[in-house]
């Protein structure tokens, strides 16, 4: 099949994916397939997976989005439909500060030193990130938490409030938006994450700089845990959508092979607690966590005797199927990974990994992936035998949790056994549905 479309350049396209709509007298809903080609090469539609909200988000994206023609500014780091991203040098600023506080007052209307700054604005939201080094950043350029109020120091989202923001996304108004977030009023603190390591805290940074000609003192820059990559990639919404003050990221595995849940949170609590959202809640897909589910196991017929999956879906990542379920109901944004974590595989900006596997060399790469050089702060063991189970919450020793007599063990270090592979074929209980049976007693 051919097909001839006036986009204004000259392009081939092949198809790749197909979109089936059903509907009756009510309601609809749609089906995504994969074009697969046959041994003769005629062309036929896959199994059909349920819509994400991230396939539609790209799709719409991709659909007549277009840039003017412009000369971008030296500063300009990355532009995309909706999307610039800048940096700026150190420099010497005045900053307002507002909010009927002493520190408040103590603090407006002085000139201050700043750190270099890269911003980014995104669907008309402005974020910002601090420089160690006033030097042109890269992509792998590691980015600081922007030391200032109004800003959620996870993401580094601006609170605009009343900010006179620039009502377009250009490059040739970046610095409409720099005097915005620099000519309105400093007036809370937002989200958990450490603003600066001084030791005398924001309020005592600031005085210290104030009117001074001394450069920012950089080393008060606490680390903001992503690159200028990862940091453009990052928006109000992406693996990623979340609640703009809360939310959090999740890994978490499942069946035999090294699958997970990963769990992010902004704002570094040390704990948590989620309910369902109900009513209009759950038209707010940024809501609660962000959770990517990771299972390579696809769904065979005896899938469908024990777990909720049906003969339709035979064929299909297990993963997928049920997160798009999950999303469909409630309204959410979770991600899936079709893939088993290997033993190699590195997790990065997770908080909190929900390892829910039944061998021990699945637990065996959770364990490598959250140790070492690692970031996680949680690694959340479930498991269960025939007659009895566990539930270990540890913090695996890695980079961030140091060696310290108050840090929670994981399972690996309490049960060393778990993780042995050799000890795999020991006659226990599995999720297969036919072995389960055959060992079922009651």
């Amino acid at each position: 099949m051919e097909a001839q479309i006036r986009i204004g350049s000259r392009r081939f396209f092949t198809l790749k994916q197909a979109v089936l709509i059903y509907r009756d007298n009510s309601a609809a809903f749609a089906t995504l397939h994969e074009v697969q080609a046959g041994s003769n090469q005629v062309p036929y539609l896959g199994p059909g997976q349920s819509l994400t909200t991230g396939f539609l988000r790209s799709l719409a994206q991709g659909l007549g989005s277009t840039i003017a023609p412009e000369i971008l500014p030296e500063n300009v780091l990355v532009r995309a439909p909706d999307l610039v991203v800048w940096w700026s040098n150190a420099a010497r600023r005045v900053m307002f500060f507002d909010g009927g506080t002493k520190d408040a007052a103590a603090l407006n209307g002085h000139v201050y030193p700043h750190p270099p700054l890269v911003f980014k604005v995104y669907q008309h939201e402005l974020f910002v990130r601090a420089l160690e080094r006033n030097v042109r950043p890269n992509a792998d350029t590691a980015l600081k938490t922007a030391p200032y109020w109004n800003t959620e120091g996870s993401r580094g989202l601006v609170c605009a409030g009343t900010m006179r923001i620039p009502q377009e996304t250009r490059a040739d108004n970046i610095s409409a938006w720099e005097s915005a977030f620099f000519s309105s009023s400093f007036t809370h603190p937002s989200g958990a994450v450490r603003l600066t390591s001084h030791p005398q805290g924001f309020v005592g940074l600031w005085l210290n700089l104030a009117d001074k000609e001394n450069p920012f003192p950089t080393e008060f820059l606490t680390d903001a845990r992503h690159t200028l990559r990862q940091f453009r990639r990052q928006h109000s919404g992406a693996v990623s959508h979340g609640d703009a003050y809360g939310s959090r990221r999740v890994a978490s595995p499942f069946g035999a092979g090294a699958s997970c849940g990963l769990w992010r949170h902004g704002q570094h609590h040390r704990g948590w607690a989620s309910v369902p959202p109900s009513g209009d809640d759950r038209q707010r897909s940024s809501w609660g966590m962000h959770v990517t589910v990771m299972d390579g196991d696809i769904i065979s017929p005896v899938n469908c005797i024990r777990q909720p999956f049906a003969r339709c879906d035979i064929g299909l990542h297990k993963a997928v199927v049920l997160v798009n379920r999950l999303n469909i109901f409630w309204g959410l944004d979770w991600q899936t990974v079709p893939a088993n974590l290997g033993p190699h595989d590195r997790l990065e900006r997770v908080d909190v990994v929900i390892g829910c596997v039944d061998t021990r060399a699945a637990r065996a790469a959770i364990r490598e992936a959250t140790g070492s050089n690692s970031e996680v702060d949680y690694w959340l063991d479930l498991g269960n035998n025939a007659d009895s189970g566990q539930f270990i919450l540890g913090e695996p020793l890695n980079q961030i949790n140091r060696r310290r007599s108050t840090r929670l063990r994981s399972v690996a270090e309490l049960y060393p056994a778990i993780l042995d592979p050799r000890l795999d074929d020991d006659g226990q209980p599995s999720c297969s549905a036919a072995d389960a049976l055959d060992r079922q007693l009651y």
